[in-house]
């Protein structure tokens, strides 16, 4: 990993503030050049901070390799736009919600639905 990339996960665990404006800013430049790989490293340095992957899918009680399965389904930053385009503004959904959707999602792939 970079030192820059390091350095950016450091100040996420140290400073709240700072995470919520990094995703404001990151967030806000989407439409803009180079703005989707930013916002998707934007979630990723939150992801990284948060104890990465494997703590992540620990806290939500499924198994690396799920999560994995499910964030490459999802297209986060042209869901983002597709709200914004659409004049609806992007909602934060709670984390438990999210999770019962993967979860919902895994069992239905499971039983081939």
């Amino acid at each position: 990993m970079r030192a820059h990339d390091e350095a950016v996960i450091e100040m996420i665990r140290n400073d709240p503030d700072f995470t919520v404006e990094y995703l404001r800013v990151a967030f806000e430049e989407l439409d803009e050049e180079g703005g989707e790989a930013g916002f998707l490293t934007a979630l990723r340095h939150v992801g990284e901070a948060s104890g990465g992957m494997a703590e992540i899918a620990a806290k939500a009680g499924l198994s690396s390799e799920a999560v994995a399965e499910r964030l490459d389904d999802l297209d986060l930053a042209g869901e983002v736009r597709a709200r914004l385009e659409s004049g609806e503004r992007p909602v934060r959904v709670p984390l438990d919600e999210l999770i019962a959707e993967a979860e919902g999602d895994l069992e239905a792939g499971k039983r081939g639905e």
